[in-house]
C-alpha cells in the first residue's frame, strides 16, 4: 500500500512537472449558436420575448464560447466518468468544476461566423488533502481565445477543476454561503430539465455521467443528476446581459458553492454595488441553497450595471446618447417612473433644472463610489446676482444656480421665504419626490468679490439626496427652500458667507463643511405659523477650514456656525468636529441692531475638537446630552420616519 501510494505520487509530481498544451481550431457557426440560443431560458422564446436567432458578424454573447472549442475525442479515450482525458493528474478518476474566471476584450468580441483558436495551458496546480487520507488536486486551466487575423485574445478564461481519486463521502447538509446582498436588483428563475442537461451536454460534447446517468449520480452520493457547472455560469451571465441590454462584460469571476439538482427551480439573482460598476450574482433554489455565487465587472461601457434604459452622458465616449447634461434630463418624460442618467468623467458647464416628479438618479462615472475626493464629474457654471444692480422682481438667487431641483422657477426662488416675495404666486405643486445624485461636484465658479450670491444647488418643494458629492461656491453655497427637504450623506460643501441658507429642512451626515473666508456656516428661516422640523441639522460631520482656502488668509475664529434669518431660525450640530477656524461663541445674531435670537433653537451635541468651548458659547446655544440630541433630533423625529427617498445604505 505504502508503495503503491509513492508511486501514485511520484507520478504526479512527474504529471505536474511537465508542461502542457492543447491547441483547437473552431467556427462559430450560426446553426450551433441557434442551437445554442434555443437551450437557454433567457433566449429561446418562451419569457415574452421572441426567439432571435444569431446573425452573421454579430458579437456571440458573453460565454457563448464555451460551446465551442472541445476535444474530439473516441469514446476509448474517455475517463471512467465519461470525460475528457487531457489534463487528467494521473490516478484521479474524478473531476469537479469548481469556478474560474473569464475577461473579455470588448473592443475585439468574438463574431458569429468567424473562426478563432483556442490555446490552453495548465496554470497554477495545488495538491491539498494528502496527509490527511483525502487527497485532492485543485488545477488552473488557462484558455486564450484569437479570431483569425487578430493578434491578441478576445477572450481568456481561467478554469478550476479538482480532481479526486474517488467519489466524495456525501454531505449531511449544504454549505452556508455567506455575505450576499440582502436582497435582489434583479432575478430570473427556471427550471434546468432533463431536456436541457442532455442539450448542454450534446452542445459541448460533454459525456460526463454525472449530468447523463441517474444511477451514476447516486453512486457519487447525490439525489439526481447535476446541472452542469458552465450551464450555470452561463445563465448569471445570461441573466446579467437581460437586465444590461445592449452592454459588454469585461470580466466575470464564479465559484461553484452546492450542487445543483436537475428539475429543481432555480433563481439567478443580481445585485449592483454601490456606484453600479458591477454586479453581486447567485444563484439558488427554492430550498435557498446557493448554487454558484459571481460577479461580473465592466470596464468599456459604464451602464453595463445600471438599470435598463439608464440614459449616458459624456462630453468624448461616443457610445453616449447626449454630451450635455441638462439635455438628457429634459429627455426624460414628466411622469412617475424611475429614471438614471449616467454621467461620464469630464466637466461641464452648464445650469440643470430637475421639474419631473418621479424617481431622478444622477449618477457620477467613479472609480471610488464612497469618497468624493476621487469624484471624476463636476458640473459647474459661473453666474452670480449682482446686488448692487439686481432687479428684484426679475432676479433672484435661484438665478445663478448649477443644479436646480424644483417644479418651477419660481418654487426655487429665495424671494421673501414663506411669506411670499416672487413676482407671481407659487402653483400648489410639488416637485420631484425622489431625487438622487452620487459622486458629482456641483461648482459655481463665479469670481464675484463677495457682491453676491452664487449658489451651486437650490431646491424647492421636493425631495432631495446626494452621496459623496461636493459644493463649492463663496456666498450662499446651497439652498433649502420652500417645502424643501434634503439629505446630504459623506458630502462636501466649502463656501464663505451664508454658505448653507434656507427655510427647508437639510440634514448633513458624515459631511464637511468648509469655510474658505471668514462668514457663517448657516443663515436659517422658519416659519411659526404651523408646526414643522424646518431646520439645518448636522451628524457626525466636520466644520473647518476649507481644504482650498487662500493659505494668507487668518481664518483663526473666524467662521460661526449659524446666524438667524428669522426669529424661528432652527440649527443643530450632533457629535460633530470643529477646528480652530470657529468662533468660541459658536452661533451669532444676525446683525447688532437686529438680533433675532428671541425664539430661535440652537444647539450642540457633542462637538469636539479645537473649535468648541462649552464655557465660551453663546447664552443663546442648547448644550444637550446624547439622550436628548436622540429624543429631539433623531433622522425618525426630523422626518417624520425614516424616508423612503435617502439612500441610508450608502
Amino acid at each position: 500500500m505504502m508503495r503503491r501510494r509513492l508511486l501514485s505520487t511520484a507520478a504526479l509530481d512527474h504529471w505536474i512537472s511537465v508542461p502542457k498544451q492543447v491547441t483547437l481550431r473552431d467556427t462559430f457557426s450560426l446553426e450551433k449558436l441557434s442551437d445554442l440560443y434555443i437551450t437557454l431560458p433567457t433566449r429561446d422564446g418562451s419569457r415574452g420575448n421572441a426567439y432571435a436567432p444569431p446573425t452573421l458578424s454579430s458579437s456571440l454573447g458573453s460565454g457563448a464560447h464555451l460551446a465551442f472549442f472541445h476535444p474530439r475525442n473516441p469514446e476509448t479515450a474517455l475517463r471512467p466518468d465519461g470525460t475528457d482525458a487531457e489534463f487528467c493528474p494521473p490516478g484521479f478518476e474524478r473531476r469537479m468544476w469548481a469556478g474560474g474566471r473569464m475577461s473579455w476584450n470588448v473592443q475585439k468580441p468574438l463574431l458569429a461566423g468567424a473562426s478563432a483558436t483556442s490555446v490552453s495551458t495548465i496554470g497554477a496546480v495545488e495538491k491539498k488533502g494528502f496527509d490527511k487520507g483525502s487527497p485532492m488536486v485543485f488545477v488552473k486551466q488557462k484558455i486564450e481565445i484569437t479570431m483569425d487575423g487578430h493578434e491578441s485574445p478576445s477572450v481568456v478564461e481561467e478554469r478550476s477543476h479538482v480532481y479526486l481519486p474517488g467519489p466524495l463521502p456525501p454531505t449531511k447538509s449544504p454549505r452556508k454561503v455567506e455575505d450576499l446582498p440582502s436582497k435582489a436588483d434583479f432575478s430570473f428563475t427556471f427550471t434546468p430539465t432533463l431536456s436541457t442537461l442532455f442539450r448542454f451536454s450534446a452542445l459541448t460534447f460533454n459525456g460526463h455521467h454525472i449530468h447523463l446517468d441517474k444511477d451514476y449520480a447516486r453512486s457519487e452520493g447525490y439525489p439526481e443528476r447535476l446541472v452542469h457547472g458552465p450551464l450555470t455560469a452561463l445563465m448569471l451571465l445570461e441573466t446579467t446581459m437581460m437586465h444590461t441590454a445592449n452592454a459588454s462584460i469585461a470580466n466575470f469571476e464564479y465559484r461553484a458553492r452546492n450542487p445543483i439538482i436537475v428539475n429543481r427551480p432555480m433563481t439567478i439573482c443580481g445585485a449592483w454595488t454601490s456606484g453600479q460598476k458591477s454586479v453581486i450574482l447567485w444563484a439558488v433554489d427554492g430550498e435557498g441553497v446557493v448554487g454558484m455565487t459571481g460577479k461580473s465587472t465592466s470596464k468599456s461601457l459604464p451602464t453595463l450595471f445600471c438599470p435598463p434604459e439608464t440614459i449616458y452622458v459624456s462630453l468624448t465616449d461616443k457610445k453616449a446618447q447626449f454630451t450635455s447634461v441638462q439635455a438628457a434630463v429634459q429627455s426624460l418624460p414628466q411622469d412617475e417612473t424611475p429614471r438614471f442618467i449616467l454621467i461620464g468623467a469630464g466637466e461641464y458647464l452648464e445650469a440643470v433644472n430637475v421639474t419631473r416628479t418621479g424617481q431622478t438618479i444622477l449618477l457620477g462615472q467613479s472609480d471610488h463610489t464612497q469618497s468624493y475626493a476621487h469624484n471624476l464629474v463636476t458640473i459647474f457654471n459661473t453666474t452670480f446676482i449682482n446686488q448692487t444692480t439686481q432687479i428684484s422682481s426679475l432676479q433672484d438667487n435661484a438665478d445663478s444656480a448649477v443644479l436646480t431641483v424644483a417644479p418651477n422657477k419660481y418654487a426655487a426662488w429665495t424671494g421673501q421665504g414663506y411669506y411670499g416675495g416672487t413676482p407671481v404666486s407659487i402653483p400648489n405643486e410639488f416637485g420631484c419626490k425622489d431625487f438622487r445624485a452620487y459622486n458629482i461636484n456641483f461648482e459655481n465658479r463665479a469670481n464675484n468679490g463677495g457682491v453676491g450670491p452664487a449658489l451651486a444647488l437650490g431646491i424647492g418643494f421636493s425631495n432631495a439626496s446626494f452621496y459623496a458629492s461636493t459644493f463649492r461656491g463663496m456666498q450662499d453655497t446651497m439652498f433649502i427652500g420652500k417645502n424643501a427637504s434634503a439629505v446630504f450623506r459623506k458630502s462636501q460643501v466649502l463656501g464663505s458667507v451664508d454658505y448653507i441658507y434656507g427655510f427647508g429642512t437639510a440634514y448633513f451626515d458624515e459631511s464637511l463643511m468648509g469655510t474658505r473666508g471668514a462668514g457663517c456656516v448657516t443663515a436659517w428661516k422658519g416659519t411659526p405659523n404651523y408646526t414643522n422640523t424646518y431646520g439645518a441639522y448636522f451628524s457626525r460631520s466636520a466644520v473647518v477650514r476649507s481644504p482650498d482656502a487662500n493659505a494668507n488668509l487668518n481664518l483663526t475664529g473666524k467662521q460661526t456656525l449659524g446666524r438667524p434669518w428669522n426669529n424661528a431660525s432652527v440649527v443643530v450640530y450632533m457629535d460633530s468636529f470643529m477646528d480652530e477656524t470657529i468662533n468660541p461663541a459658536g452661533f451669532q445674531i444676525w446683525s447688532p441692531t437686529d438680533p433675532r435670537n428671541e425664539t430661535i433653537y440652537y444647539a450642540e451635541q457633542g462637538s469636539h475638537g479645537p473649535g468648541f468651548n462649552a464655557s465660551t458659547r453663546v447664552s443663546f446655544d442648547h448644550l444637550l446630552t446624547a439622550q436628548e440630541a436622540r429624543q429631539k433630533f433623531s433622522v425618525e423625529k426630523i422626518f417624520g420616519g425614516k424616508p423612503g427617498w435617502v439612500d441610508w445604505e450608502f
